[in-house]
Protein backbone atom coordinates (compact mmCIF):
# COMPACT_ATOMS: atom_id res chain seq x y z
CA UNK A 1 0.00 0.00 0.00
CA UNK A 2 1.56 3.22 -0.81
CA UNK A 3 0.79 6.90 0.66
CA UNK A 4 -1.22 8.98 -1.61
CA UNK A 5 -0.89 12.33 0.16
CA UNK A 6 -4.96 12.21 0.68
CA UNK A 7 -5.20 14.54 3.47
CA UNK A 8 -7.52 16.63 1.12
CA UNK A 9 -9.80 14.40 1.42
CA UNK A 10 -9.53 12.42 4.94
CA UNK A 11 -12.23 13.28 7.41
CA UNK A 12 -14.98 14.93 5.16
CA UNK A 13 -17.88 15.96 7.57
CA UNK A 14 -21.41 16.73 7.11
CA UNK A 15 -23.91 16.76 10.28
CA UNK A 16 -21.77 14.37 12.38
CA UNK A 17 -20.96 12.02 9.20
CA UNK A 18 -17.27 11.53 8.20
CA UNK A 19 -14.95 9.67 6.14
CA UNK A 20 -11.30 8.76 6.45
CA UNK A 21 -10.08 7.57 3.49
CA UNK A 22 -7.42 5.02 4.48
CA UNK A 23 -4.12 4.15 2.07
CA UNK A 24 -5.02 2.51 -1.01
CA UNK A 25 -5.59 -1.37 -1.22
CA UNK A 26 -3.13 -3.29 -3.01
CA UNK A 27 -5.43 -4.25 -5.56
CA UNK A 28 -6.18 -0.27 -6.35
CA UNK A 29 -9.37 -0.19 -4.67
CA UNK A 30 -9.58 2.63 -2.37
CA UNK A 31 -11.90 2.50 0.94
CA UNK A 32 -13.03 4.85 3.55
CA UNK A 33 -13.95 4.44 7.14
CA UNK A 34 -17.28 5.49 8.19
CA UNK A 35 -17.61 7.18 11.68
CA UNK A 36 -21.05 9.41 12.69
CA UNK A 37 -20.76 11.44 16.05
CA UNK A 38 -17.35 9.29 16.50
CA UNK A 39 -18.64 6.08 16.33
CA UNK A 40 -17.46 3.66 13.50
CA UNK A 41 -20.84 2.64 11.54
CA UNK A 42 -19.04 1.07 8.82
CA UNK A 43 -16.74 1.37 5.54
CA UNK A 44 -17.06 2.11 1.31
CA UNK A 45 -15.31 1.11 -1.43
CA UNK A 46 -14.47 2.72 -4.95
CA UNK A 47 -12.14 2.21 -7.66
CA UNK A 48 -11.82 5.78 -7.41
CA UNK A 49 -11.83 9.02 -5.24
CA UNK A 50 -14.11 10.40 -7.10
CA UNK A 51 -16.19 7.77 -6.05
CA UNK A 52 -15.51 7.94 -2.11
CA UNK A 53 -16.87 11.57 -2.55
CA UNK A 54 -19.94 10.97 -4.57
CA UNK A 55 -20.99 7.84 -2.17
CA UNK A 56 -20.14 9.81 1.09
CA UNK A 57 -22.20 12.94 -0.39
CA UNK A 58 -24.89 10.03 -1.71
CA UNK A 59 -25.30 8.72 2.22
CA UNK A 60 -25.28 12.26 3.54
CA UNK A 61 -28.09 13.05 1.72
CA UNK A 62 -30.01 10.06 2.69
CA UNK A 63 -29.27 10.90 6.71
CA UNK A 64 -30.45 14.42 6.34
CA UNK A 65 -33.89 13.15 4.89
CA UNK A 66 -34.09 10.91 8.16
CA UNK A 67 -32.05 7.89 7.48
CA UNK A 68 -29.65 6.07 9.92
CA UNK A 69 -26.30 4.55 8.90
CA UNK A 70 -24.89 1.42 10.96
CA UNK A 71 -23.04 -1.59 10.33
CA UNK A 72 -22.62 -0.46 6.71
CA UNK A 73 -26.39 -0.31 6.16
CA UNK A 74 -28.92 2.90 5.88
CA UNK A 75 -32.64 2.70 7.16
CA UNK A 76 -34.59 4.96 5.18
CA UNK A 77 -37.25 6.77 7.22
CA UNK A 78 -35.85 5.95 10.81
CA UNK A 79 -35.79 9.42 11.96
CA UNK A 80 -38.72 10.87 10.17
CA UNK A 81 -42.34 9.90 11.05
CA UNK A 82 -42.70 7.27 8.59
CA UNK A 83 -41.60 4.57 10.69
CA UNK A 84 -40.50 2.39 7.70
CA UNK A 85 -38.24 2.45 4.09
CA UNK A 86 -35.75 1.06 2.06
CA UNK A 87 -32.98 -0.83 3.22
CA UNK A 88 -29.73 -0.25 1.55
CA UNK A 89 -26.06 -1.15 1.73
CA UNK A 90 -24.07 1.96 2.51
CA UNK A 91 -22.97 1.81 -1.55
CA UNK A 92 -26.47 2.38 -2.35
CA UNK A 93 -27.49 -1.24 -3.37
CA UNK A 94 -30.64 -1.80 -2.25
CA UNK A 95 -31.04 -4.83 0.25
CA UNK A 96 -35.07 -4.32 1.38
CA UNK A 97 -37.85 -2.70 3.26
CA UNK A 98 -38.30 -2.27 6.81
CA UNK A 99 -41.78 -1.13 8.03
CA UNK A 100 -43.29 -0.59 11.96
CA UNK A 101 -46.60 -2.47 12.37
CA UNK A 102 -49.68 -1.01 14.49
CA UNK A 103 -48.25 -2.95 17.72
CA UNK A 104 -44.67 -0.94 17.04
CA UNK A 105 -42.64 -3.72 15.50
CA UNK A 106 -40.31 -3.24 13.16
CA UNK A 107 -39.87 -5.92 10.28
CA UNK A 108 -37.46 -6.22 7.73
CA UNK A 109 -38.31 -7.47 4.14
CA UNK A 110 -35.45 -8.58 1.65
CA UNK A 111 -35.66 -7.45 -1.86
CA UNK A 112 -37.53 -9.42 -3.73
CA UNK A 113 -39.40 -11.07 -1.64
CA UNK A 114 -42.59 -11.32 0.67
CA UNK A 115 -41.74 -12.84 3.69
CA UNK A 116 -40.67 -11.65 6.76
CA UNK A 117 -36.48 -12.08 7.29
CA UNK A 118 -36.40 -10.08 10.56
CA UNK A 119 -38.31 -8.46 13.23
CA UNK A 120 -37.61 -6.56 16.15
CA UNK A 121 -39.40 -3.95 18.88
CA UNK A 122 -37.76 -1.40 18.01
CA UNK A 123 -35.83 0.60 14.48
CA UNK A 124 -32.29 0.30 16.02
CA UNK A 125 -32.64 -3.16 17.28
CA UNK A 126 -34.03 -4.21 13.73
CA UNK A 127 -31.06 -2.68 12.32
CA UNK A 128 -28.56 -4.77 14.49
CA UNK A 129 -30.99 -7.59 13.45
CA UNK A 130 -30.43 -7.32 9.82
CA UNK A 131 -26.48 -6.51 10.39
CA UNK A 132 -26.50 -9.78 11.80
CA UNK A 133 -28.47 -11.67 9.26
CA UNK A 134 -26.04 -10.23 6.60
CA UNK A 135 -22.98 -11.66 8.56
CA UNK A 136 -24.60 -15.32 8.74
CA UNK A 137 -24.79 -15.34 5.10
CA UNK A 138 -21.69 -14.23 4.43
CA UNK A 139 -20.12 -17.07 6.74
Amino acid sequence: MKDLGLKTLSNLRNDGLTYEVLPQQADSTFVASLKYNGFEVGSITSDDLSGLKSQFQTMSSLMEAGGMLRHSIIMLGYHNDDLSGDVLFADGELLGFWRMDDEEWCHFILDGTTEIKCSAPSPWMLHDAIAKQLQHKTE
